[in-house]
């Protein structure tokens, strides 16, 4: 078996950890592996206790074999920022999700900042993988998280320095309910046919929407065709 396949939840907070490591535990079975967790570090709001028992639930994922990912900052994006038409218009489309879309280089390096040292402050080490809320940046954040990070998550490539691989997307999160049915066989389409490394991403709302049922079935599609990978081992 020589296809690979990334299986990865997003969204993992200090607002939903208790509810969405129970859903990460479910993905882990139906795959037979760990997999890539992509965290959202901002702790606002929070109290002492319930950061304390975020870390120690960051602690036990890697424990489990399980990749941590840096997600954005906050995950939404402030209306305080100056954005380009382009980051307008993503925003608009996202549900105000698209943190750092359209944004001009100074904030979109003060923020990808403050997310690297937000993220330190949670006991982690310096983050090898970014992924920017939405998949949307700007003309200047790949360049930048590449100065910190080793890999840039993006739309439809991973990326490195010195290479990128074309590596399609595929999540359910903001579409409509009816769409879903399509949406599971063009996944299964793409487990099959694509080339490059397909990203399979769930979000802690499609055990909602598609329920875990679905969502096991999916994995377990993609990884009786494709060999489990996460972003650590990509170039190994």
């Amino acid at each position: 078996m020589n296809k690979q396949a990334i299986l990865c939840f997003h969204d993992f907070s200090v607002e939903n950890f208790r509810v969405a490591k129970e859903q990460i535990c479910r993905m882990m079975e139906a795959a037979g592996a760990p997999i890539s967790v992509a965290v959202i570090p901002s702790i606002a709001g929070a109290s002492a206790a319930d950061v304390q028992e975020f870390i120690a639930a960051l602690d036990a994922l890697k424990n489990a074999g399980h990749e941590l990912l840096l997600h954005g900052m906050f995950h939404r994006a402030s209306q305080n920022l100056l954005r380009n038409f382009f980051g307008k218009v993503a925003c608009a489309l996202t549900g105000n999700e698209a943190e750092f879309a359209g944004l001009l280089k100074e904030d979109s390096q003060k923020l990808f900042l403050q997310a690297t040292q937000t993220w330190e402050n949670l006991k982690q080490s310096s983050p090898q993988v970014f992924v920017p809320p939405t998949w949307y940046g700007n003309a200047f954040l790949k360049q930048q998280v590449l100065q910190t990070c080793a890999v840039y998550d993006g739309r439809s490539a991973i990326f490195w320095k010195d290479k990128k691989i074309f590596s399609p997307a595929i999540s359910f999160a903001g579409l409509p309910k009816w769409s879903m049915k399509f949406l599971c066989l063009f996944a299964k389409i793409l487990f099959q046919f694509s080339p490059g490394i397909p990203r399979l991403v769930f979000h802690p709302i499609d055990f909602q929407i598609l329920g875990e049922e679905k969502i096991a079935g999916l994995i377990r599609k993609m990884v009786a065709i494709r060999q489990l990978k996460q972003y650590d081992n990509l170039r190994k």
